[in-house]
């Protein structure tokens, strides 16, 4: 969640197992807030800029916030994008006031048993920043605003559905829209005559918001927030997290693990347990190793070999040095897919953060044969694969998506011309995963439920390797 429109915007995200209701009987639900930001963290802050700010500037930190939840409503059902909203909603309570994150307290005794799989929040339009001197972290100040910061507050109710898909509103359409992907946490599940017990807060260790200060520019320099004539900006936020982090006591076993590990280059990746095994939930996008060392596209190692051609014949070419590539050079690509990698780079045992390593064909086994039948199914995304997407149900939360890959390949041109060289192929029908034995891939299609195995040039003169996507798993 990007800071700058975090203060006044919510993602909050309840994931749960994909699990059916087998269960009968009723137990009760505790959804409550936890006390948010240590002040004490904005004692470790730069000051420097303090003293920069002219006389009607402060440096804020934020170390609280008041919200107006007016319902909250739980459901089995699912939300996604493009489903209708015909799910059986269950009110778990209301609110009618602002209140601090940790005052806000839930409960619903006799909610029947089962798996819930959304969450629906009706806010009022209205919220309160609670901010400390950066200077001074023991002097607050109130900032009212609103949630969709055009205006003071008021009593407009925004509804907001969150799921393990991400936050949603409902569209005029009656069909869900999503809003953001947002902070995830795992689902709950409320058992016959239990108690279970949903906690979020604000803010957490990778938080953008307790690692975040502002400038206030108080307008009429009389040490107080006038809404609507005093305004925030200069946002100075060192680490990229969410701005919510949940917890759930329901005595099941946590099988999504959010922010679980961070590359080099400040990555945060979220990863899942399957089995015996944790995976990263998200493919690599590192651009180097965790050593530091740089990894070179191939368009920049071809002009390398270019500045610094070889000697002549029969002097081999050199060896091909670990490498990245985007798929058709894409940085939007990038983002959602992440980066192809060559085996080389895999071979440096350096290419994961540390803890984690690139997992060996036998482990890609060990996944596979835990799955059992449409173990590929299991572990592709529901979303962004061509149709038909065989089998996909994205029970694992592995969520493997058809990144494609850079492959050395044999064509035949218009004029009957046989070509060779580097194609970029299969992305939205081919997902393509390294292993870290010998050259060997995984590979999920569109078309099939299962994993397959290929060999894919693990090493090469000039760089003729295949570029593809990258997985880690947690050692």
């Amino acid at each position: 969640m990007k800071m700058k429109t975090a203060f006044f915007f919510f993602v909050i995200l309840i994931s749960v197992n994909a699990c059916q209701n087998d269960e009968t009987g009723t137990g009760t639900l505790v959804i409550k807030g936890v006390t948010a930001i240590p002040l004490q963290k904005s004692a470790m802050t730069d000051l420097s800029r303090s003293s920069q700010a002219m006389s009607s500037t402060h440096v804020m930190h934020t170390a609280n916030l008041k919200v107006f939840i007016a319902e909250l409503w739980v459901s089995q059902g699912l939300v996604t994008e493009d489903v209708y909203d015909d799910f059986d909603w269950y009110k778990i309570g209301e609110n009618n006031e602002l209140k601090l994150i940790e005052e806000l307290l839930f409960t619903a005794d006799n909610l029947p048993a089962g798996d819930y799989k959304s969450i629906k929040i009706a806010f009022k339009n209205t919220i309160t920043r609670i901010a400390v001197y950066q200077s001074d972290i023991n002097h607050t100040v109130e900032m009212q605003g609103s949630l969709n910061e055009e205006n003071c507050g008021d009593e407009t109710i925004i509804t907001q559905y969150f799921s393990k898909r991400g936050n949603h509103s409902l569209g005029n359409d009656g069909k869900f829209r999503c809003d953001s992907r947002g902070e995830t946490v795992r689902g709950f599940k409320v058992k016959p005559g239990g108690i279970t017990t949903v906690y979020w807060k604000l803010g957490g260790p990778n938080s953008q918001l307790t690692d975040c200060t502002f400038d206030w520019v108080d307008v009429n320099d009389n040490q107080a927030w006038d809404c609507g004539v005093d305004y925030v900006g200069n946002f100075d936020c060192s680490v990229e997290g969410p701005m919510w982090t949940f917890g759930v006591d329901d005595g099941e076993e946590d099988l999504f693990i959010p922010n679980a590990v961070t590359d080099i280059d400040g990555n945060s990746y979220n990863a899942v347990k399957i089995g015996d095994q944790i995976w990263m939930q998200e493919n690599l996008r590192t651009t180097r190793l965790n050593d530091g060392t740089y990894l070179m596209t191939r368009e920049e190692y071809q002009q390398y070999l270019e500045d610094n051609p070889p000697a002549p014949p029969p002097t081999p070419m050199p060896q091909s040095p670990p490498m990245r590539a985007m798929q058709n050079n894409d940085t939007g690509l990038m983002a959602v897919y992440g980066y192809l990698y060559t085996y080389t780079a895999v071979a440096t045992g350096k290419l994961s953060p540390a803890g984690w390593h690139v997992p060996s064909d036998e482990e890609w086994t060990i996944l596979t044969d835990y799955l059992g039948n449409n173990a590929g199914g299991k572990l592709k995304s529901t979303e962004l694969w061509q149709a038909p997407n065989q089998g996909a149900t994205n029970e694992t939360e592995f969520t493997a998506l058809p990144g494609g890959g850079m492959i050395l390949k044999t064509w035949t041109g218009p004029s009957g011309e046989v070509n060779s060289g580097y194609k970029y192929t299969g992305y939205g029908q081919f997902g393509y995963w390294l292993t870290s034995t010998d050259g060997w891939a995984r590979i999920l299609t569109y078309t099939s439920s299962e994993v397959s195995r290929e060999y894919y040039h693990p090493t090469g003169a000039g760089g003729d390797e295949s570029f593809l996507s990258c997985r880690c798993i947690k050692d």
